[in-house]
């Protein structure tokens, strides 16, 4: 397959979007630790080759060598700068191969178990991604995918943020909620729907709003964003996010759904 233009990553790869990617991990643990549980249960054997697809920081990647137990695990991170982070900060046997995942055909072939979260969203046609991620898998491989179905809140400052991000993330042709379609386009790809289910991971709106506000400084300067939106809204917003996240668990409402597919590459 050939390659195929770059995506945009709406939130950053570089520098202070590390942080925010240990934050995210921490908060979303739990979740990807029981997908990968699950998942690896399905796989019915000793897993060879297990990958996490956009390792970010490589966070993720330690979990998923964790839960695995692969005999041998690779994160596929098209950031330079986080690829050397992860290889200087987890003193263990990860490897780290700087690649777009999204527009590159994978450097592995019969991977067991493959892992993907908060990636899809990002990208203008994750189908075909899917398919690349597909070659890749051994016949009975399973891949994690974890995306947003909903995020929403009554309060002004999250609905107003999350109408920004949606926006952004619509002008490169991407979806946010891209869980509601994420099963169909799974099996467009040519999976076999293992599981699929919506989940609340139960995380209060301050966590949320922590993670928000730097977000929110990345997209500010987006021509969409500065065409739709003044310098007093945004700042509003950036004061809402910092009362949010000062404020106890569970006193602004929210709504945060996800969708956890496992998908299983099957006989040609």
């Amino acid at each position: 397959m050939a390659k195929t233009e770059p995506s945009h990553y709406t939130f950053g790869d570089q520098g202070p979007a590390a942080e925010r990617l240990r934050r995210l991990a921490s908060l979303y643990l739990p979740l990807s630790r029981s997908a990968l549980e699950e998942a690896v249960a399905g796989v019915g054997q000793p897993i060879a080759l297990a990958i996490d697809l956009g390792s970010g920081p490589g966070y993720t990647t330690e979990l998923v060598a964790d839960v695995s137990a692969a005999a041998r695990v690779i994160g596929f991170e098209r950031s330079a700068e986080f690829c050397e982070g992860a290889r200087a900060r987890i003193p263990r046997d990860i490897e780290f191969m700087e690649h777009d995942v999204s527009t590159e055909d994978l450097q592995c072939k019969d991977v067991d178990l493959a892992f993907c979260r908060f990636l899809l969203t990002h990208l203008a046609d994750p189908i075909a991604t899917l398919r690349r991620w597909h070659a890749a898998l051994r016949p009975g491989g399973i891949l994690v995918l974890i995306e947003l179905e909903q995020l929403s809140s009554t309060d002004p400052t999250l609905a107003i943020y999350y109408e920004i991000i949606d926006g952004v993330q619509a002008q490169h042709g991407q979806q946010m909620y891209i869980g509601g379609s994420l099963e169909g386009q799974a099996r467009e790809a040519g999976y076999e729907i293992v599981t699929s289910r919506v989940i609340d991971p139960g995380i209060a709106a301050a966590s949320m709003a922590n993670l928000h506000r730097p977000n929110l400084e990345n997209v500010r300067k987006d021509p969409w964003v500065q065409e739709n939106y003044s310098e007093t809204e945004l700042d509003a917003v950036a004061d809402g996010l910092e009362r949010i996240a000062a404020e106890n668990a569970g006193k602004t409402p929210i709504e945060n759904l996800l969708r956890v597919v496992l998908a299983r590459r099957v006989e040609a």
